[in-house]
C-alpha cells in the first residue's frame, strides 16, 4: 500500500497539472482543488502553473505585438500603393502621367517586337482647348480636363492604357489588337470624346477631340517614338481636315 501511493500522488498531480493548465488557459474553467496532494507536489504543481502563467501572458503579448506589426504593416502598404499611385498619375485627369504612359508604351513595343502580336496606338489633341484657357480661364481649362479623363476612365475599354502626354495632348495603348478592331475601337473613341461639354459660370462650353491612330508595322517602326510619332501624325492628319472642312462652312 505504502508502494503504491508515489504512483497515486503522481497520477493525482498529472491530472491537477491538466486542470491547473486550463485554468490559466481558460478562466471559466474550474478552480483545482490542490488539498489532497502533499506538500512537495502542491509547491511543484504552483511553480509550474507561475511558469505557464508567464508564458501564457509572455504568449499573449507576442500576440498582440504581432497583430499589431502586422496592422503597421498593412498602413504602410497602403500608404505605399497610395504615394506609388501618386506618382504614375496625373492629378486632373486621373490618367496615367508622360512618364509612366512612356514605360507602359516601352514595354508594349518590346512585347510586340518579340511575339509578334498586334498593337495599336492612338493619339488624341483637345479641340478648341486653348479657346476655352483664353476665354474663360485656367480654372475652366482644368475643368475640360478633368472631364475629358472621367470620360476615358468610366467609358473606356479595360485593356487600354490611357495617358496625358502633357498639355491637352494624350495617348491610348491598344493592345492584343487586329487592324480591324483597332479601327473599330477608335469608331468608339471618337463617339466618346467627340462631343464633350460642361456647364461654366452659367454658360455651356464645347469641345472635341482629334483622335489619330496608328498600326503597329515593323517595318517602319524601329522604336517607340516611330510608333508615337506616325499616331502624331495621324492626329495632325485629322485635325487639319477639320480646319480645312470649318474653312469650307465659313467661305
Amino acid at each position: 500500500m505504502p508502494e503504491s501511493a508515489p504512483k497515486h500522488d503522481e497520477q493525482t498531480m498529472l491530472t491537477m497539472r491538466n486542470a491547473f493548465m486550463r485554468f490559466v488557459t481558460d478562466p471559466q474553467a474550474p478552480i483545482p482543488f490542490i488539498g489532497h496532494l502533499s506538500k512537495e507536489n502542491a509547491i511543484k504543481l504552483a511553480l509550474s502553473g507561475m511558469q505557464a502563467v508567464r508564458q501564457t501572458n509572455l504568449l499573449k503579448r507576442c500576440l498582440q505585438a504581432l497583430h499589431y506589426a502586422q496592422q503597421q504593416i498593412a498602413q504602410l502598404s497602403k500608404e505605399r500603393d497610395h504615394y506609388k499611385e501618386l506618382a504614375s498619375k496625373d492629378s486632373l485627369t486621373g490618367l496615367f502621367n508622360r512618364h509612366m504612359f512612356m514605360q507602359i508604351l516601352d514595354r508594349e513595343f518590346a512585347r510586340v517586337e518579340r511575339y509578334g502580336v498586334g498593337s495599336a496606338l492612338i493619339y488624341v489633341d483637345l479641340d478648341f482647348f486653348k479657346n476655352i484657357n483664353d476665354v474663360h480661364g485656367h480654372p475652366a481649362a482644368d475643368a475640360a480636363l478633368e472631364l475629358f479623363g472621367k470620360k476615358l476612365r468610366n467609358e473606356g475599354r479595360s485593356s487600354d492604357s490611357f495617358g496625358r502626354l502633357g498639355g491637352d495632348e494624350f495617348a491610348i495603348i491598344l493592345t492584343e489588337t487586329t487592324p480591324e478592331n483597332a479601327k473599330t475601337a477608335l469608331d468608339r473613341y471618337q463617339k466618346i470624346l467627340g462631343n464633350l461639354s460642361f456647364s461654366w459660370e452659367e454658360q455651356k462650353i464645347t469641345f472635341g477631340a482629334s483622335l489619330g491612330l496608328a498600326i503597329y508595322n515593323p517595318d517602319t517602326m524601329k522604336g517607340v517614338n516611330d510608333f508615337l510619332s506616325a499616331a502624331d501624325a495621324a492626329m495632325y492628319a485629322v485635325k487639319d481636315a477639320k480646319k480645312t472642312e470649318m474653312q469650307k462652312k465659313l467661305a
